[in-house]
């Protein structure tokens, strides 16, 4: 089940290719070519690398949230604190990247900083809420070996964005989530004073 209704259709994002060396370029342009010809569409990424970290330093802090929410979908959007710690990790991630000299990639991931919490924070609620995110988010966080496999990933992003020098605080309440070292949030928690921006 993917979410279509009559009234809703299904709109597929399309799957990011990149390039490390140009002589994969053939190896590329097929495995774009198989999935176009399956109806998946693709896009390619100019910087494949910075792609892949920029993407890193969304999914994880998100993570991070579904986790110190206790897993839960419908926990999630109640618990404001997870929310907001996920947004404010994903901004602090983005700077210190930034600070890094990382382009962010995909561009509008720009937005993400620019935009003020308060929007974010209803965006999330939304977006967390669908069939879709029970699938992709919840379903790829709380399968078996789920965390420990993001946790993992996450340390490896982790060492990335510490040679920043930037402050991380909320990555740091985070961090310990997606390692399984600790506790979820009480839910409905509403303990972390909203930010204008």
């Amino acid at each position: 089940m993917d979410g279509r209704t009559p009234k809703k259709p299904y709109r597929r994002s399309p799957t990011t290719f990149g390039l490390v060396s140009e002589e994969a370029r053939p190896s590329l342009d097929t495995a774009r070519a198989l999935f176009e010809s399956a109806g998946l569409p693709t896009v390619e990424s100019p910087d494949i690398r910075a792609w892949l970290v920029c993407h890193a330093a969304l999914v994880f802090p998100l993570a991070g949230a579904i986790y110190a929410a206790g897993g839960g979908q419908e926990r999630l959007g109640r618990t404001n604190d997870a929310l907001r710690l996920g947004i404010r990790a994903a901004k602090e991630l983005f700077v210190a990247l930034r600070a890094l000299g990382t382009r962010l990639e995909p561009p509008r991931v720009g937005k993400l900083l620019a935009s003020p919490e308060w929007l974010l924070m209803g965006t999330l609620r939304r977006a967390f809420r669908g069939e879709g995110a029970r699938v992709a988010m919840f379903g790829h966080a709380n399968a078996p070996g789920g965390r420990v496999e993001l946790g993992g990933q996450a340390a490896i992003l982790d060492r990335i964005v510490r040679e920043s020098g930037r402050p991380l605080p909320a990555w740091d309440l985070l961090l310990p989530q997606l390692a399984g070292t600790a506790e979820p949030l009480p839910d409905g928690s509403r303990e972390l004073r909203p930010r204008l921006w």
